[in-house]
């Protein structure tokens, strides 16, 4: 569980130093924004005028389908989260998860090395306005994770078949999806230890304090003897029990987790007919998996980079010419992740200014 030692003060930080509260901070990220564009223009700009002939023969339909879709995964954000939490007996209105969802899945993107655990904080502070247990939030937001990892996992498997079937698969694909398995591995070996055993719980549970005391001592501050509080944790395991025990409550949250990569899919796949690319769905679901896959094991926020190269990659495989491929990779990047960024951005800030308010 990789990230659980994230602060409420220092996820908090990140937000406001994007949504408003650090000025400085906005120009240099503006500043790198508009760098990055003018090195990729540059890099391709062999491609410019075939990409610019490919974008005056797109069809608008599929274009204004794929962005359609892109708003559909936005709101299926706050689905995820919403379900995950009616399975644990939690409720909240469906427009206040969906600000909390899409703030937490901002921060998801912007804090590196989060494991997907970057929005935790922000749930867990929004817990005390809702009355809600901690525990039973933190194992909401931990299966929406779980789920999520679990569900790709499938189609990135699917998506392998496909691809070795039709001899397409780089080496450089399978050693992110082996890196991804390992990943995935050890997530699941996390999960099925906490189910397990109320030990193993406790030791993940404490595992965040326990590297802060660690880093505490390297400065070599004095503190006192180590206190482990198991209330949270044993609240965590039985949580957990619950849903082992009524496997029908996963149903909703696996549902709206399928449907994440159905609308990916579905986005990559408009963008492959706006821009007559002569690729086919079997090519679309390829092209996505190696984009996710290439992002998560990516060092940068949000895979940046790497998951273009990843996508760049398996479209060039399937014949895509490369500036159509090019085309398609950055509309779909700007629908999937630079929309639910600006949303998230946005949520962040009324959920900051919220907290300034309290």
């Amino acid at each position: 569980m990789k990230g659980m030692s994230l602060s409420e003060e220092s996820a908090s930080g990140v937000a406001r130093a994007i949504t408003g509260h650090g000025r400085g901070f906005e120009k240099f990220a503006f500043a790198a924004i508009v760098g990055l564009a003018l090195v990729f223009v540059i890099l391709n700009r062999g491609q410019l005028p075939e990409a610019w002939r490919a974008a005056r023969s797109a069809h608008p339909e599929y274009i204004a389908l794929a962005a359609g879709l892109s708003v559909l995964y936005l709101l299926n954000i706050g689905a995820i989260y919403r379900a995950a939490y009616r399975a644990l007996g939690l409720h909240i209105s469906y427009r206040e998860m969906l600000v909390m969802a899409t703030a937490g899945h901002f921060l998801n993107m912007v804090v590196a090395n989060s494991a997907g655990l970057g929005g935790l904080p922000l749930f867990l502070h929004e817990a005390k306005r809702w009355g809600h247990p901690r525990a039973l939030v933190t194992a909401a937001y931990v299966l929406v994770m779980q789920l999520g990892h679990l569900v790709f996992a499938m189609v990135l498997v699917i998506a392998l078949i496909l691809a070795w079937a039709d001899g397409e698969v780089t080496r450089t694909e399978w050693a992110a999806s082996v890196v991804f398995a390992v990943y995935t591995t050890f997530s699941v070996a996390a999960l099925v230890a906490a189910v397990t055993s109320r030990a193993a719980t406790r030791f993940i549970h404490s595992l965040p304090r326990r590297a802060r005391r660690n880093a505490r001592r390297l400065i070599r501050r004095q503190l006192g003897p180590f206190e482990a509080s198991h209330a949270e944790a044993d609240e965590l395991y039985d949580s957990i029990h619950l849903l082992v025990r009524s496997p029908s409550r996963l149903v909703l949250p696996a549902a709206t987790a399928l449907l994440t990569e159905v609308l990916g899919i579905a986005m990559v796949w408009s963008l492959i007919r706006a821009f007559n690319a002569g690729a086919s769905l079997v090519d679309a679901v390829i092209a996505y998996a190696m984009g996710v896959v290439f992002g998560i094991v990516g060092i940068l926020p949000a895979g940046l980079g790497f998951a273009e190269a990843g996508m760049g990659i398996a479209l060039t495989s399937a014949g895509v010419p490369g500036a159509r491929a090019t085309l398609i990779v950055v509309m779909y990047r700007t629908l999937e992740v630079w929309v639910p960024f600006a949303a998230g951005a946005w949520s962040a800030h009324v959920v900051l200014r919220r907290r300034d308010g309290e």
